[in-house]
């Protein structure tokens, strides 16, 4: 169990070092690479293909992940992904990005 909080918490740290490489993408227009490092960033945060993660609803999402802070890490990387379809014009990706963010939340309850 303590490998595993530590694991999350490196998990976490991680996210605001991609966060901050996110913004200096979509700042210089970089918006491809922004979303490759975003598929990245999904699959070292789960550690399974993005596209596994994408096909369960956000319940199935919160029983398998089970920790609120990877939940809510996953969130704000939806959110990043969302800044980045606004950038290239896909504002319904975007949308639906956001959309998925919020039922990650409410999904995983109170925090």
């Amino acid at each position: 169990m303590l490998f595993e909080n530590d694991f999350i918490k490196r998990l976490v740290r991680q996210f605001a070092e991609v966060a901050a490489r996110l913004a200096g993408l979509r700042r210089e227009g970089r918006n491809e690479e922004a979303l490759e490092e975003i598929d990245a960033a999904y699959r070292q945060l789960f550690r399974m293909e993005p596209s596994f993660i994408e096909s369960l609803d956000a319940g199935s999402v919160a029983r398998l992940v089970r920790d609120g802070e990877l939940l809510e890490t996953y969130a704000k990387l939806l959110e990043e992904e969302a800044l980045v379809h606004d950038a290239t014009g896909d504002t319904a990706r975007a949308r639906s990005r956001r959309a998925r963010a919020d039922a990650v939340r409410a999904a995983a309850g109170p925090a």
